[in-house]
């Protein structure tokens, strides 16, 4: 070859790699350029945090309401002044054999009234809450005196029954449920305690009040009967009441007395 021709392929080459390096150049150059403007913010401006991700926001379920756990009791009556057909729709409901005896008028005042008096040992008179009829007191002749003939025993069993047939729980549900009605009741009489005080301390003297003495002696100095043992004549009225009711009948309602205040 000759040398003009070598040389002039040389510089062919030459031109070609300067040509090609520059371009190289160029693109790394505008590379860069593009990488710094991805990384390095504007001076007036800052950097970017992290990417944050917005979290749904989360709705609290709607709680169902509660149920009402007297949904199923007869409600108590509006106000004292006309409750007597509620307590007469609430005896036919729980005690339905009760309810011929209820005297129709006041029987919230007259329940409270009767609790109260019961409390201290007593039981009203005049103003009774119920009038069963008991029957005639008999008494039978003996060398040493009168007795109370056996016949007494039975004379209440229909009351008893009457009563102690009342589901104790739900006799529980239905005071403490009425039990506002019956603390304005108890209101009316100006006592200092509270009414389920009151309950409490009459219960108790009946679920604790001992059997009556068999064949204890008798004497009728006026009218009535009355025991001829001084310390038995003495014991309270609503002892000596719950005496004639009978031994089994006693017992009867001071099993269902326990069960009710146990529920309280």
């Amino acid at each position: 070859m000759k040398k003009s021709l070598q040389i002039s392929l040389v510089l062919v080459v030459v031109a070609l790699v300067a040509a090609l390096s520059y371009w190289q150049l160029q693109q790394s150059a505008e590379l860069d350029e593009v990488s710094s403007q991805a990384i390095i913010p504007p001076a007036d401006e800052p950097a970017p945090g992290p990417i944050m991700r917005e979290e749904p926001e989360l709705i609290a379920p709607i709680a169902a309401p509660a149920p009402d756990p007297n949904a199923d009791l007869l409600p108590p009556p509006a106000n004292l002044d006309s409750s007597d057909d509620d307590v007469k729709a609430l005896t036919e409901s729980i005690a339905p054999s009760l309810k011929d005896w209820l005297l129709p008028e006041q029987q919230v005042r007259k329940w409270v009234a009767t609790v109260d008096m019961m409390a201290d040992g007593s039981f009203p008179r005049k103003y009774p809450a119920l009038d069963f009829p008991l029957g005639k007191f008999k008494v039978e002749k003996t060398n040493d005196g009168l007795r109370s003939s056996a016949a007494n025993n039975s004379r209440a069993d229909a009351l008893v029954t009457a009563v102690t047939a009342m589901d104790p729980q739900l006799a529980a549900r239905y005071y403490r449920y009425w039990q506002p009605l019956l603390d304005t009741a108890y209101g009316e009489l100006g006592r200092p305690e509270l009414f389920s005080d009151r309950l409490m301390k009459s219960i108790n003297r009946i679920i604790t009040l001992e059997p009556a003495p068999l064949q204890a002696e008798l004497v009728q100095p006026h009218v009535f009967y009355r025991y001829k043992d001084e310390a038995l004549e003495k014991r309270s009225d609503l002892d000596k009441l719950i005496w004639r009711l009978g031994r089994k009948n006693q017992q009867a309602l001071q099993q269902f007395l326990t069960e009710f205040k146990q529920q309280l």
